[in-house]
This record gives structure tokens, sequence and C-alpha cells, in this order.
């Protein structure tokens, strides 16, 4: 729920925001881990950061397969 609101409802991007569908897991998983150790800090970061601080590396893998397996 929280990807879709800045993502879209397929997870395709809107306006500045990139798409996330059909990405390869790694460089999802790259990015999540800079969110979450301030590594990415461009003007989006602070709420990506507040959506990842949380997640364990089960929920990045488990993430990053779905979005992986989603449509482009």
């Amino acid at each position: 729920m929280a990807c879709t609101m800045c993502h879209g409802p397929n997870l395709k991007g809107t306006g500045n925001i990139p798409s996330i569908a059909g990405r390869s897991p790694s460089q999802m998983a790259r990015q999540i881990i800079d969110f979450q150790n301030g590594s990415r800090n461009g003007s989006m970061a602070p709420m990506m950061k507040g959506v990842v601080s949380k997640l364990t590396i089960a929920d990045i893998v488990a993430i990053t397969g779905y979005l992986a397996s989603s449509e482009p």
C-alpha cells in the first residue's frame, strides 16, 4: 500500500516518481538499502526513508521479488 501511494496503483510511476514494476531485484534492494542507510538523500529521500526504515533483509527480498515479477 505504501508503495502505490507514490509509485501509482500499478507501480509504473506517476509524474516524477519512477516506475518500480519489473525492475531488477538486486537494483531495487540496493535502492532500498541506500535509503535506509542515508546514501540516497535526494528530495524524496525523507519520505522513502520512513517507509523502508524498519524493513528486514527478508522483507526486502520479498518486496523486490514481487516488484520483479510485476508487469513493467
